[in-house]
């Protein structure tokens, strides 16, 4: 449903502007001048937190810091990474971005090396420098359910 809001945006900056004036855009939202690359996108190094919310593999309320590193590639909307929290939670990221909206499936590689969470609701600010989503799945220390937040990197 994103590609399809992001087609029809696209479609509606390509019409005329038959406006008597501009006002000059706020800093940092203005679209990048003609030939240079689109928008960095949910690409790079991010601060996460995570709160659990669920599940039984954590007490409610546990938070989980941690780094998430993700590189959408610039000609598809298809998104790799890897995650690696304080717990010892580390894993491989793979999935789309459209838009302001991701969808990712983060495949844990320790301290288990059968789990599997899914983040069906991604989402980033319009300056891309914050996301938010959830986190739900199963590892072999049971069900985890979680909020996340990331602010990106310098």
């Amino acid at each position: 449903m994103n590609v399809v809001r992001l087609a029809g945006l696209l479609a509606v900056l390509a019409l005329p502007c038959a406006c008597t004036s501009v006002s000059a855009p706020t800093k940092g939202t203005s679209p990048p001048p003609p030939g240079s690359p689109g928008p960095i996108g949910v690409s790079g190094t991010w601060s996460v937190t995570l709160t659990v919310t669920g599940g039984n593999s954590l007490p409610a309320g546990s938070q989980l810091g941690g780094t998430l590193t993700l590189d959408a590639a610039p000609d598809t909307n298809a998104l790799n990474g890897s995650l690696t929290l304080s717990s010892g939670i580390a894993g491989t990221i793979q999935g789309s971005q459209a838009g302001n909206g991701f969808v990712m499936t983060t495949h844990e590689s320790a301290p288990c090396h059968s789990g599997a969470f899914d983040t069906p609701d991604g989402r980033a600010n319009d300056a891309f420098t914050q996301l938010a989503g959830t986190f739900d799945g199963r590892d072999c220390n049971g069900k985890l359910v979680a909020s996340f937040v990331a602010v990106r990197r310098p």
